[in-house]
Protein backbone atom coordinates (compact mmCIF):
# COMPACT_ATOMS: atom_id res chain seq x y z
CA UNK A 1 0.00 0.00 0.00
CA UNK A 2 1.17 3.42 -0.81
CA UNK A 3 1.09 4.78 2.89
CA UNK A 4 0.58 3.14 6.46
CA UNK A 5 -1.40 6.26 8.46
CA UNK A 6 -0.77 4.20 11.60
CA UNK A 7 2.96 4.45 10.89
CA UNK A 8 2.89 7.89 9.78
CA UNK A 9 0.96 9.20 13.09
CA UNK A 10 3.82 6.91 15.60
CA UNK A 11 0.53 5.24 16.58
CA UNK A 12 -0.63 1.32 16.67
CA UNK A 13 -3.10 0.12 14.17
CA UNK A 14 -4.94 -0.81 17.59
CA UNK A 15 -5.40 2.92 18.89
CA UNK A 16 -8.48 3.96 19.11
CA UNK A 17 -10.28 7.25 18.57
CA UNK A 18 -8.75 9.87 21.17
CA UNK A 19 -4.86 8.68 20.50
CA UNK A 20 -5.91 9.49 16.71
CA UNK A 21 -6.52 12.59 16.97
CA UNK A 22 -3.73 13.24 19.85
CA UNK A 23 -1.36 11.79 17.48
CA UNK A 24 -2.79 14.31 14.41
CA UNK A 25 -2.58 16.99 16.55
CA UNK A 26 1.21 16.36 17.55
CA UNK A 27 1.98 15.83 14.07
CA UNK A 28 0.13 19.29 12.98
CA UNK A 29 1.71 21.33 15.62
CA UNK A 30 5.31 20.08 14.76
CA UNK A 31 4.87 20.67 11.05
CA UNK A 32 2.60 23.88 11.40
CA UNK A 33 5.65 26.39 9.86
CA UNK A 34 5.35 24.65 6.90
CA UNK A 35 1.19 23.87 5.92
CA UNK A 36 2.34 23.58 2.23
CA UNK A 37 4.84 20.43 2.35
CA UNK A 38 3.82 16.82 1.75
CA UNK A 39 4.15 15.66 5.09
CA UNK A 40 1.90 18.00 6.10
CA UNK A 41 -0.67 17.02 3.60
CA UNK A 42 -0.17 13.96 4.11
CA UNK A 43 -0.57 14.05 7.94
CA UNK A 44 -4.14 15.98 6.72
CA UNK A 45 -4.82 12.68 4.85
CA UNK A 46 -4.36 10.60 7.40
CA UNK A 47 -6.30 12.51 10.28
CA UNK A 48 -9.28 12.18 7.06
CA UNK A 49 -9.23 8.61 7.05
CA UNK A 50 -8.87 7.02 10.54
CA UNK A 51 -11.67 9.35 12.01
CA UNK A 52 -14.11 7.98 8.77
CA UNK A 53 -15.40 4.84 9.80
CA UNK A 54 -16.01 3.23 6.22
CA UNK A 55 -12.16 4.58 5.78
CA UNK A 56 -10.57 3.59 8.66
CA UNK A 57 -12.00 0.19 7.58
CA UNK A 58 -10.70 0.03 4.21
CA UNK A 59 -7.45 1.25 5.28
CA UNK A 60 -6.78 -1.14 8.39
CA UNK A 61 -7.38 -4.02 5.50
CA UNK A 62 -4.78 -2.66 3.64
CA UNK A 63 -2.40 -2.33 6.36
CA UNK A 64 -3.23 -5.88 7.63
CA UNK A 65 -3.62 -7.91 4.64
CA UNK A 66 -1.74 -5.18 1.86
CA UNK A 67 0.36 -7.83 -0.18
CA UNK A 68 -2.56 -10.13 -0.61
CA UNK A 69 -4.82 -7.32 -1.51
CA UNK A 70 -2.50 -6.05 -4.45
CA UNK A 71 -1.94 -9.54 -5.58
CA UNK A 72 -6.17 -10.19 -6.12
CA UNK A 73 -6.70 -6.47 -7.52
CA UNK A 74 -3.69 -7.05 -10.07
CA UNK A 75 -4.81 -10.45 -10.71
CA UNK A 76 -8.15 -9.61 -11.03
CA UNK A 77 -7.93 -6.35 -13.38
CA UNK A 78 -5.87 -8.70 -15.53
CA UNK A 79 -8.14 -11.29 -16.22
CA UNK A 80 -10.96 -8.82 -16.72
CA UNK A 81 -8.94 -7.59 -19.50
CA UNK A 82 -8.29 -10.63 -20.74
CA UNK A 83 -12.13 -11.13 -20.87
CA UNK A 84 -11.66 -14.05 -18.58
CA UNK A 85 -14.68 -12.69 -16.56
CA UNK A 86 -15.52 -16.55 -14.84
CA UNK A 87 -12.27 -15.62 -13.06
CA UNK A 88 -12.76 -12.27 -13.01
CA UNK A 89 -16.23 -12.76 -10.99
CA UNK A 90 -14.07 -14.92 -8.60
CA UNK A 91 -11.71 -12.42 -7.68
CA UNK A 92 -14.04 -9.70 -7.16
CA UNK A 93 -15.94 -11.97 -5.06
CA UNK A 94 -12.91 -12.54 -2.97
CA UNK A 95 -12.31 -9.06 -3.02
CA UNK A 96 -15.63 -8.25 -1.52
CA UNK A 97 -14.79 -10.09 1.26
CA UNK A 98 -12.92 -7.53 2.24
CA UNK A 99 -14.28 -4.40 1.13
CA UNK A 100 -17.93 -5.49 1.13
CA UNK A 101 -18.41 -1.33 1.36
CA UNK A 102 -16.39 -0.90 -2.03
CA UNK A 103 -18.51 0.47 -5.08
CA UNK A 104 -15.75 0.09 -7.44
CA UNK A 105 -15.22 -3.25 -7.19
CA UNK A 106 -19.16 -3.85 -6.41
CA UNK A 107 -19.74 -2.64 -10.20
CA UNK A 108 -16.58 -4.36 -11.71
CA UNK A 109 -18.38 -7.59 -10.18
CA UNK A 110 -21.22 -6.86 -12.33
CA UNK A 111 -19.93 -6.31 -15.84
CA UNK A 112 -18.37 -9.33 -14.70
CA UNK A 113 -21.49 -11.75 -13.53
CA UNK A 114 -23.16 -9.57 -16.98
CA UNK A 115 -20.47 -11.64 -19.58
CA UNK A 116 -20.94 -15.00 -18.06
CA UNK A 117 -24.96 -14.87 -17.82
CA UNK A 118 -25.11 -14.28 -14.42
CA UNK A 119 -27.70 -11.49 -14.99
CA UNK A 120 -29.50 -11.30 -11.66
CA UNK A 121 -26.50 -11.42 -9.82
CA UNK A 122 -25.47 -8.85 -11.95
CA UNK A 123 -28.26 -6.36 -11.53
CA UNK A 124 -27.57 -6.99 -7.68
CA UNK A 125 -24.14 -5.80 -7.94
CA UNK A 126 -24.55 -2.67 -9.86
CA UNK A 127 -27.63 -1.60 -7.59
CA UNK A 128 -25.08 -2.44 -4.71
CA UNK A 129 -22.91 -0.61 -6.72
CA UNK A 130 -25.13 2.85 -6.91
CA UNK A 131 -26.54 2.13 -3.29
CA UNK A 132 -22.98 2.88 -2.35
CA UNK A 133 -22.45 5.88 -4.26
CA UNK A 134 -24.80 7.20 -6.33
CA UNK A 135 -22.71 9.95 -8.36
CA UNK A 136 -21.25 7.83 -10.41
CA UNK A 137 -22.98 8.07 -13.83
CA UNK A 138 -20.99 4.58 -15.13
CA UNK A 139 -23.08 2.77 -13.05
CA UNK A 140 -26.21 3.60 -14.16
CA UNK A 141 -25.28 3.29 -17.43
CA UNK A 142 -23.95 -0.59 -16.74
CA UNK A 143 -27.18 -1.24 -15.55
CA UNK A 144 -28.97 0.65 -18.41
CA UNK A 145 -27.13 -1.16 -20.72
CA UNK A 146 -28.07 -4.92 -18.86
CA UNK A 147 -31.44 -3.66 -18.95
CA UNK A 148 -31.05 -3.36 -22.54
CA UNK A 149 -29.93 -6.59 -23.51
CA UNK A 150 -32.71 -7.97 -21.60
CA UNK A 151 -35.25 -6.03 -23.60
CA UNK A 152 -36.64 -4.16 -20.50
CA UNK A 153 -36.47 -0.44 -22.00
CA UNK A 154 -38.14 1.75 -19.44
CA UNK A 155 -35.55 0.64 -16.91
CA UNK A 156 -32.59 1.49 -19.50
CA UNK A 157 -34.44 4.98 -20.11
CA UNK A 158 -35.05 5.14 -16.12
CA UNK A 159 -31.35 4.71 -15.66
CA UNK A 160 -30.08 6.75 -18.71
CA UNK A 161 -31.99 9.24 -17.67
CA UNK A 162 -30.29 9.44 -14.00
CA UNK A 163 -27.11 9.16 -15.67
CA UNK A 164 -27.55 12.70 -17.19
CA UNK A 165 -28.41 13.91 -14.62
CA UNK A 166 -25.29 13.15 -12.91
CA UNK A 167 -23.29 13.78 -15.49
CA UNK A 168 -25.19 16.61 -17.64
CA UNK A 169 -22.24 17.29 -19.45
CA UNK A 170 -20.94 13.86 -21.16
CA UNK A 171 -22.79 13.69 -24.41
CA UNK A 172 -22.37 9.70 -24.19
CA UNK A 173 -25.55 8.76 -21.83
CA UNK A 174 -27.29 11.32 -23.96
CA UNK A 175 -26.63 9.04 -26.98
CA UNK A 176 -27.08 5.74 -25.44
CA UNK A 177 -30.46 7.08 -24.30
CA UNK A 178 -31.32 8.79 -27.81
CA UNK A 179 -30.34 4.82 -29.33
CA UNK A 180 -32.78 2.91 -26.89
CA UNK A 181 -35.60 5.72 -28.12
CA UNK A 182 -34.72 4.86 -31.74
CA UNK A 183 -34.81 1.29 -31.25
CA UNK A 184 -38.71 1.83 -29.75
CA UNK A 185 -39.31 3.91 -32.92
CA UNK A 186 -39.78 7.22 -30.97
CA UNK A 187 -37.67 9.71 -33.08
CA UNK A 188 -39.07 12.65 -31.79
CA UNK A 189 -37.56 11.89 -28.27
CA UNK A 190 -34.46 10.92 -29.50
CA UNK A 191 -34.24 14.09 -31.12
CA UNK A 192 -35.64 16.46 -28.71
CA UNK A 193 -32.87 14.55 -26.12
CA UNK A 194 -30.47 15.77 -28.62
CA UNK A 195 -31.32 18.89 -29.09
CA UNK A 196 -31.61 19.58 -25.85
CA UNK A 197 -28.35 18.57 -24.73
CA UNK A 198 -26.83 20.84 -27.79
CA UNK A 199 -29.01 23.54 -26.27
CA UNK A 200 -30.75 23.75 -29.95
CA UNK A 201 -34.45 24.60 -29.89
CA UNK A 202 -36.62 20.98 -30.91
CA UNK A 203 -38.86 20.78 -33.84
CA UNK A 204 -41.46 18.47 -33.17
CA UNK A 205 -41.97 15.67 -36.07
CA UNK A 206 -38.22 16.41 -37.31
CA UNK A 207 -36.69 13.26 -38.87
Amino acid sequence: MANNYYELLGIELTSDMQVIKDAYTKKVRKHAQDANSDIFQLVQQAYATLTDVKKKYAHDIEVMYGPKIETLRNEASRVRKDKQYDKAHVLYQQLLEYFPQDDVIHNYNGIALDAIGEYTRAIQSFERAIALNDDEPVYYMNLAMLYEDLEDMQKAIRLYKQAILVAPKDFQYVNRLANVYMRLDDYDSAWQLVEKALNKPYIEGKG
